[in-house]
């Protein structure tokens, strides 16, 4: 990840092989690549790493000391910060609540600076003047006047050398005469330490200062220039005496612009300079100033200037040209997203659109602010969930706009997130409207990305609604427009691949019309492709396939499959997930016959995914939570469960389970009747028809798995129905009807339904249990059933 963020060191071969590898790879993964490539710069040196002005550190350098502070790893690493303390006064601040959390955890130990003694006076002025031939009272007048203080002291050292008080006489430091200066001239603070060596300055080297304190703490000699607008010679020269003599600047390199402009680099020696320098600039300087840097900078790097964005969105919005600022606001803020700094860009999208409120209100500022609300939608999603109210007050903003600008084919990504956020929250029908808006012709100009997600979308819906053959022709629309190569990019822009999301869905689809074989082929074909990607792509696919395992009864994939996302949330920070995967966890305790602790893992997934504002798949994990009660002895609390599933479905109409909700009813029905019967006369077994009640339940569930062409359904409540009827003495009907069934299949025998299916025909076929013994008119024979493309 770090090396595609230094393209100079590879060559475009090199180059484009390896960003396909670290695509939409997230920020997580970054600090962690950085942390790791530390401990092996450790492995045969050690390694002191200083951060210097900790308080203006960025949200990513301070997760990175955070991440070294945990590594449990071993290493020769010393991480040495400063800050300052009096800039952590609020509580809010970053810094302050990481500094008191490695403290409270022992993770690192602040050190306070206390001043120097004599000694340390005389041990760096032996450090810093090699040969020097300087008498004794030096060291003392120079400890007593600075009170210790290493600032104090370093800059009072700095001016005796620029007064010409110490001087270089041949290959040796001495001092010049019993000059006044040394005995009086203690700064009482460092502001007037500064004044004191500003005013020794010539006119032109103090106005030089001044304008390369509005270009940076470190900054070109061309930018500089370009402030003045004088010779780069010139500025050179200056800054190269003021380096020499240590005075304010530090030489650090060369810099090259893209436009073939070659000049030195200079930094302010402490960050405090900078800032006495900068406050010496009036306001109309400093706009003047930025923006000649701004406009200089912008023409150097030309086709390449989104690669300096964030420092050119500076220095127009310091020079008050919001209008060019906005635009490379929203230039650093996909820079950001590329290098995976969600955080980051929402920062800077935010600033844009503060700044974009100082614009007159017209229809360049609206379609400005319709580009950063649409790209404001990702990283919020990624960061903070699909269903927080900032995602919906995004998008809804940005559909505001799009319909005032009349902008119709920008529409697309504003109804596209749209869609999201409603089928995120259960709202399906809203979803499918804006699914089926997605295909139009109008907002997606036909562009062949735009159709696959549109596809996907609609798709998506659809599956949730129940109406799984249309379903499966979207998806399979969509897989049929998917370029792994040319709609990788999407996946930056949307937060996930549609590729991935059209395989996953189709994989469970097609178990659901009966077809488990390829089901299992595109659920396989979704991982691999998700694991080709991002993370967050594979956390969709992981979600899905541990669905599809927990439909096929195969508890060990399923496991498998929620571990591996667990471990995945917790190294990249997704956290709305996280309540999925323990819930998928608890139902697998619950298999394992811990159902006490499965049953309450189940509930605080659920309380998770409440509280993350996500309806959708709802009534599935109630009905987990319904089977848990009902293995831990409670059909009775199953049973009001599945109550509040059914009520979820006909409010959302999210219907795809709605037949094994009525079929697990059925079955409770019966476990209930039975726990009831114990302790009881015959008079009140009687008294209610649990096996009439729990019939209808599968004869429901078969008519709406008829009704939406879910074989796989169908045949689990069909196998209820026909035990049913052998235990009341009708198995001849029930091999009948459960014949039926199982002959449909083409594939898929080797899973436990159909396994399940085949013995029961055979106890049927027998009259095992009920003393009926029969021979059926056909034989479970697989047809040649005609099976459905995946593709459409």
């Amino acid at each position: 990840m770090w090396l595609t963020q230094m393209p100079a060191l590879l060559s475009t071969v090199e180059l484009q092989a390896l960003q396909p590898r670290v695509l939409g790879a997230t920020r997580e993964r970054m600090l962690r690549e950085l942390a790791e490539a530390l401990a092996v710069l450790t492995a045969e040196h050690a390694l002191v790493l200083v951060l210097e002005d900790l308080h203006w550190a960025d949200a990513s350098t301070l997760d990175l000391l955070a991440i070294l502070a945990r590594r449990p790893e071993p290493s020769r690493l010393l991480v040495l910060g400063t800050y300052r303390p009096t800039e952590l006064l609020s509580d809010s601040h970053p810094l302050s609540s990481l500094v008191h959390e490695l403290l409270a955890h022992k993770l690192g130990v602040e050190l306070v600076p206390g001043l120097l003694c004599e000694d340390d006076v005389a041990a760096y002025l032996r450090q810093r003047f090699a040969q020097s031939v300087f008498p004794p009272r030096l060291t003392k007048v120079l400890y007593h006047r600075t009170d210790g203080n290493p600032l104090f002291l370093v800059s009072m050292v700095d001016d005796l050398v620029a007064q010409g008080v110490i001087l270089q006489a041949d290959d040796h430091w001495v001092l010049q005469g019993e000059s006044e200066h040394l005995t009086t001239a203690v700064p009482e603070s460092i502001r007037h330490l500064v004044a004191r060596q500003r005013e020794r300055l010539q006119p032109e080297e103090q106005q030089m200062l001044r304008a390369a304190s509005v270009a940076g703490m470190e900054f070109s000699v061309a930018a500089v220039a370009a402030a003045l607008e004088t010779e780069v010679v010139s500025v050179g020269e200056r800054c190269a005496r003021l380096a020499e003599r240590q005075q304010f600047l530090r030489s650090i390199g060369i810099v090259a612009w893209p436009d073939g402009t070659t000049a030195a680099r200079y930094g302010f020696t402490h960050a405090l300079y900078q800032h006495l320098w900068h406050e010496r600039v009036n306001i109309e300087q400093q706009q003047q100033w930025h923006l000649r840097i701004g406009e200089r900078k912008e023409a150097a790097y030309g086709s390449r200037a989104s690669e300096i964005a964030a420092e050119l969105a500076m220095h127009f919005e310091q020079g008050q040209d919001y209008r060019r600022a906005v635009p490379y606001l929203w230039q650093a803020a996909n820079n950001a997203l590329q290098r995976s700094a969600p955080l980051d860009a929402i920062i800077l999208l935010t600033k844009g659109l503060r700044l974009l409120e100082t614009l007159p209100d017209n229809l360049e500022r609206l379609q400005l602010e319709l580009i950063l609300q649409t790209t404001l939608g990702t990283p919020l999603i990624v960061t903070q969930g699909y269903a927080t109210p900032e995602v919906e007050k995004v998008y809804a903003r940005a559909q505001e706009l799009c319909q005032q600008a009349g902008e119709i084919p920008q529409l697309f990504p504003v109804l596209l997130g749209l869609w999201i956020f409603n089928l995120v929250q259960g709202k399906l029908q809203q979803a499918r409207q804006l699914g089926e808006q997605l295909l139009s012709p109008a907002y997606n100009i036909q562009s062949p990305g735009r159709l696959l997600r549109a596809h996907t979308g609609l798709g998506m819906t659809l599956f949730f609604l129940g109406e799984l053959a249309p379903a499966l022709e979207h998806l399979g629309h969509s897989l049929a427009l998917y370029d792994p190569q040319q709609h990788r990019s999407y996946s930056l822009r949307d937060g996930q691949d549609f590729g991935v999301i059209s395989l996953s869905f189709t994989s469970v689809v097609l178990w659901l019309l009966g077809y488990p074989d390829q089901a299992l082929k595109k659920s396989d074909e979704a991982l691999t492709l998700a694991r080709e990607l991002h993370p967050f792509s594979l956390v969709w696919a992981l979600i899905v396939a541990a669905i599809f395992h927990l439909l096929r009864r195969e508890r060990q994939a399923a496991l498998q499959q929620t571990e591996t996302l667990l471990a995945l949330c917790e190294e990249h920070g997704f956290s709305q997930f996280v309540g999925m995967g323990r819930l998928y966890q608890g139902v697998t305790l619950c298999q394992q016959g811990r159902t006490e602790e499965g049953v309450t893992q189940i509930r605080q997934g659920l309380a998770a995914q409440q509280a993350a504002g996500m309806e959708l798949v709802k009534p599935y994990h109630l009905s987990l939570l319904a089977e848990g009660c009902e293995k831990a002895g409670s059909p009775e609390e199953g049973l009001n469960v599945l109550v509040e599933a059914l009520e979820k479905v006909n409010s959302s109409g999210e219907r795809v389970y709605e037949a094994e909700l009525h079929r697990l009813k059925g079955m409770m029905t019966l476990q209930q009747a039975k726990q009831k019967s114990k302790g009881k006369s015959q008079k009140s077994k009687i008294e209610t028809d649990p096996q009439g009640e729990a019939e209808a339940y599968f004869q429901k569930a078969i008519s709406i798995a008829q009704r939406q062409e879910a074989k796989s359904l169908e045949l689990r409540a069909t196998m209820c129905l026909a035990r049913l009827w052998l235990a009341q003495g009708k198995g001849a009907e029930a091999h009948r009807r459960l014949a039926a069934v199982y002959n449909w299949f083409t594939e898929g025998f080797d899973t436990a339904d159909l396994q399940e299916a085949k013995a029961l025909l055979a106890q049927l076929t027998s009259g095992e249990g009920t003393g009926e013994k029969f021979t059926p008119s056909s034989s479970p024979t697989v047809p040649q059933n005609t099976t459905p493309s995946p593709t459409g």
